[in-house]
């Protein structure tokens, strides 16, 4: 296999791949117990400009082989600077003959497994069809993109670089392998400040040939960050938290990746030698060595042993699964919420949530091969239970059919290809006071479930008695998960809910309380069961002949919003962090994961887990290394997994669920707070937060948060806030501003509110 690099590279490999299978035959046949070869061919080229005049111009082949023979636990290495099979066989002599006389070292040997990672497009050809003129033309364009800039006062040098290699392995283990990749890397240094006073500033772009280069962007960079340093002075010396520049993080990075290599540990020559255990930083820090990129420039598939080159997806995978564990418990914590005779089984509910989490995780990973989860999404859970359910009084039948109709009917857009035509005709603001109503909704349920807001027939509610049991427990478990989220605990919501459940089993041993229903707060009479089916498939349409069709219509339309709105952002934003994005900012084959997405909402609905979406969370496994599917089949089949634990599940109380209610609320307002990513049509960029001091903005965005929780009901929210932005851009005479989808979905709310007062059935 090679990894890329058509005729030419294919034709190189085969000399280099030829050249290390000689040397390692002529080190067994020299006495070698086993040995390896690494066989390299470069061509270099290199560029320096200064004053647009070329001041230095060069190209280089090179090649050669580098042979390790390992004899009686010992090795030895010896290199030939060329593929000559005489020098090739003496290369290999000195190695055996070096090896004899080496000190023994333990673990000498052949990795245990050899192997081939796929990375695709290491080599462009492009590169090879790129002329030294062009290249110099690219250098001399940086340099006057770095004089242009404000208070540069001189350019020290603008350097390009560029490789064509071609790189074959063999080893005694029966591995042979080859590749062939290219790199091409511009950098240029400005000065900003007279002589003696000069602060320099550096840009840099790295691509797989010259084509793929910005050199106007490393000009501007290398001047911008030496106009910021001018004048700048050096500060006192102190302890403080800093905040490093992206090149000094990478020379620090680089640093620590060489003190922390196997090999420097293992022989002491490391300052992490004798720390073994022992935390050497922070938590948050996480540096992650990933060979498999696209775009990286060390990327290969195979290292300097012939171990395949490889990712932490299973690391990636369980740090997914411990950040996104909490649904597990407080999904069938809202959805049993409602009162018989209609209340759904802990049992039931706990396996229909990890079996749709597990199932539509796994479909998302081998779909689009992105590290991407799916699990029942928090907020329509509790419009499910507290709006469908409670105060409209549909059946959990009924409920989950208003899921599967919203699911189907984003499917159908997806599918037709006018999801983006939908997406734009709603105001961006519009759709983030969606997100933070649900969230103010689902905070307030929060604050009820945990006893800290009690109902009052005088003000509506008020504080409740914090001298309780169970408001104890919640009180616990929020204090303990602000605790681990403000320390950066990866799956602190979990740790809450089961520190809160711990408590509380504690406080009812100890005090004999019977505020928990019975089984609640008490060691479980077994730990693990069969899985509960019997609500998967349990699903009705009737809920139109209960409300009305316009109204159940409504219901569907203000349910599908809120789902609807929500992932594209959240494709966005794990996809800007794991690097899916093009230079364009756009997500390539969007479709694939919108897809998914609506059928797990339909596949939520139909198995009574309410809908599923993609979850936020996915950015942790992401952020330690994750980028591939496999970390979404890890998390997969962990979901799948926990379906027996549902004894477990049972006995949580609501209050040990509580805080996370409360904590993802709060989240669900953070758009408040900065500024907005817009996702249209599969497109991340920049948007300004939202002007409250603008009526026609700030008040339909209040009214829409407020309305929701206040009557309990996304719908009533979503419908005020749309009529009231539509009036407003009415009566200050922007009707071109009005979408045409506005019109319809604000008169159907219009005709909603109406409906008592027309007289009508609907």
């Amino acid at each position: 296999m090679s990894a890329g690099g058509g005729a030419a590279g294919r034709r190189h490999e085969l000399a280099a791949r030829a050249a290390a299978e000689t040397a390692l035959e002529a080190a067994v046949a020299a006495g070698a117990e086993a040995a390896d070869a690494w066989a390299e061919r470069r061509r270099s080229r290199r560029v320096v400009v200064w004053r647009e005049a070329v001041e230095e111009l060069g190209e280089a082949v090179s090649c050669g082989v580098g042979v390790r023979a390992f004899v009686d636990g010992r090795w030895g290495f010896a290199y030939a600077s060329g593929f000559a099979s005489d020098e090739l066989a003496e290369a290999a002599r000195a190695a055996v003959a070096l090896a004899r006389i080496a000190d023994r070292e333990t673990g000498a040997g052949l990795p245990d497994h050899c192997g081939q990672a796929e990375v695709p497009d290491l080599a462009d050809e492009r590169l090879l069809a790129a002329s030294s003129d062009h290249c110099v033309e690219l250098a001399r364009a940086c340099e006057r993109a770095a004089r242009a800039q404000r208070a540069v006062t001189d350019v020290e040098q603008v350097v390009y670089q560029d490789a064509w290699l071609e790189v074959a392995l063999a080893n005694s283990a029966s591995f042979a392998g080859a590749f062939t990749a290219s790199s091409a890397w511009m950098y240029c240094t400005a000065f900003a400040g007279e002589v003696g006073e000069r602060m320099s500033g550096f840009g840099l772009d790295i691509a797989r040939a010259p084509q793929g280069l910005d050199p106007e962007r490393i000009g501007r960079e290398a001047g911008e960050r030496a106009a910021l340093l001018a004048g700048a002075t050096k500060p006192p010396s102190r302890r403080c938290a800093v905040v490093f520049d992206a090149f000094a993080a990478a020379a620090l990075v680089a640093a620590v990746g060489e003190m922390l290599s196997a090999e420097q540990v293992e022989r002491g020559r490391s300052p992490f030698a004798d720390k073994l255990g022992a935390e050497v930083a922070s938590s948050s820090l996480t540096i992650a060595d990933d060979a498999t990129l696209p775009d990286g420039p060390a990327s290969a598939p195979f290292d300097g042993e012939g171990s395949p080159t490889g990712r932490t997806e299973l690391i990636a995978g369980l740090t997914t699964f411990m950040v996104m564990a909490y649904i597990i418990f407080v999904n069938p914590s809202i959805l049993s919420t409602p009162s018989p005779p209609d209340k759904l089984p802990i049992s039931a509910v706990t396996t229909s949530t990890a079996l749709v989490a597990g199932i539509m995780t796994i479909a998302m990973g081998l779909a689009t091969n992105r590290a991407y989860a799916i699990a029942p999404g928090m907020g329509l859970n509790a419009v499910v239970a507290f709006q469908l359910m409670g105060a409209m009084g549909l059946t959990a039948a009924e409920a989950m059919g208003v899921i599967v109709a919203e699911g189907l009917i984003i499917t159908l857009l997806v599918l037709l290809g006018i999801r983006r035509y939908v997406m734009t005709a709603i105001p961006l603001e519009l759709k983030q006071a969606i997100s933070v109503g649900i969230g103010l909704f689902i905070l307030f349920i929060g604050l009820v479930n945990g006893g800290i807001v009690v109902p009052d027939p005088a003000t509506l509610v008020r504080m409740g008695d914090l001298r309780g049991v169970p408001v104890f427990v919640t009180v616990v478990g929020l204090l303990l998960t602000m605790f681990l989220l403000s320390r950066n605990v990866r799956g602190a919501l979990l740790w809450g809910i089961l520190g809160a459940t711990v408590v509380a089993i504690i406080a009812r041993a100890v005090t004999g309380t019977e505020a928990f229903p019975p089984g609640v707060a008490q060691l479980p009479s077994q730990w693990l069961a069969a899985p509960d089916f019997s609500r998967v498939g349990d699903f009705s349409f009737g809920f139109f002949a209960k409300l009305g069709v316009l109204t159940g219509i409504l219901v569907v339309l203000s349910i599908m919003m809120a789902d609807f709105f929500d992932t594209m952002g959240t494709l966005i934003g794990v996809g800007r962090q794991a690097g899916y994005l093009d230079e364009r900012g756009e997500l390539p084959q969007a479709q694939r994961a919108l897809l998914v997405d609506s059928l797990a909402a339909v596949a939520g609905g139909a198995a009574s887990a309410s809908s599923a979406t993609t979850y936020i969370e996915s950015a942790a496994g992401v952020g330690v290394g994750g980028r591939s599917g496999l970390v979404s089949v890890v998390v997969g089949i962990l979901f799948l997994l926990s379906m027996p634990f549902w004894p477990v599940v049972g006995i949580v109380p609501a209050q040990a669920t509580a805080p996370a209610l409360i904590i993802v609320g709060w989240m669900m307002m953070g758009v408040l707070s900065q500024a907005e990513a817009e996702a249209e049509g599969g497109r991340g960029g920049l948007r300004s937060s939202i002007n409250f001091a603008d009526i026609e903005v700030g008040l339909p965005v209040v009214v829409t948060m407020l309305v929701m929780p206040l009557t309990y009901n996304i719908t009533n929210g979503i419908g005020a806030g749309f009529i009231v932005w539509t009036l407003i851009k009415l009566f200050r005479g922007k009707t071109r501003e009005i979408h045409p989808v506005m019109y319809v979905i604000s008169l159907a709310f219009l005709v909603y509110f109406l409906r008592h007062y027309l007289g009508v059935a609907i």
